[in-house]
């Protein structure tokens, strides 16, 4: 890859940085967000993924450990809700997409920028597979806690233009509701019942202890992106890092 000033970069990883160091210039320069306040402004201390000297793994961690919580005891009993978002890019109401921006102090200037790039007539979206849109949301299982999410996830489909993938989606509930209530709460979502374990930016949940059995899939994910690298590509001394 050459540059405007006639540097070649070579690795997808300084070609990663080099975007990352172009988009963060651009941005302070474009969004009337001083430089200072602008990681304050959109990163949330809850993100811990791709964030210097955050790990995901912690958030992985406190969503296994909110898992163990599932169970106790307490009025109304507690429920979880994975949510799937339907992957259709044509639905997101950019009219929205535009008032988060100003919202989070975004310039008009950056905003115009913004809106001549989601409405030229041609425009492509590359995605990160390597992590799925997983949303999870704790939430007391109470009628009127669940009507209350019902509600706010309503709300967000009508001003995003998202859709929540219903099929998809999964309720996880406390074995301390009764049956019946399972079936109401099941109804009023309209999701499915969810069943442990459930993967989880990558990583199984469990409700209980971990298994072998469990991580076998995981282990197997490993094996197999082991055995796609190409070994002829690596010098002597990294297939000896590789296999240390």
């Amino acid at each position: 890859m050459v540059l405007d000033n006639g540097r070649i970069i070579e690795g997808v990883d300084i070609v990663h940085k080099e975007a990352a160091n172009f988009f963060h210039n651009f941005l302070s320069e474009n969004s009337g967000v001083p430089e200072c306040d602008l990681s304050e402004k959109l990163v949330a201390h809850e993100q811990w993924a791709f964030i210097p000297g955050r790990s995901i793994f912690e958030i992985i961690t406190l969503a296994q450990e909110m898992v163990h919580w599932l169970y106790k005891r307490n009025v109304g009993g507690n429920v979880m809700v994975k949510l799937d978002m339907a992957k259709a890019y044509d639905r997101v109401n950019w009219g929205f997409l535009l008032e988060v921006f100003r919202a989070f102090g975004f310039s008009d200037n950056f905003c115009r920028l913004i809106r001549q790039c989601v409405e030229s007539p041609w425009f492509s979206i590359m995605r990160n597979e390597t992590f799925t849109d997983d949303i999870l949301i704790f939430v007391n299982g109470s009628k009127r806690s669940t009507k209350n999410l019902v509600h706010i996830l309503e709300t967000y489909e009508k001003w995003s233009g998202q859709i929540i993938s219903k099929d998809k989606s999964a309720l996880f509930m406390s074995k301390r509701i009764s049956l019946i209530r399972k079936r109401g709460l099941l109804r009023l979502m309209g999701f499915k019942e969810g069943i442990f374990p459930v993967t989880y930016l990558g990583a199984p949940l469990v409700s209980g202890r971990l298994t072998s059995r469990i991580m076998e899939l995981l282990i197997e994910k490993i094996r197999k992106k082991i055995a796609g690298w190409k070994m002829k590509l690596l010098l002597h001394g990294g297939r000896l890092i590789l296999f240390t």
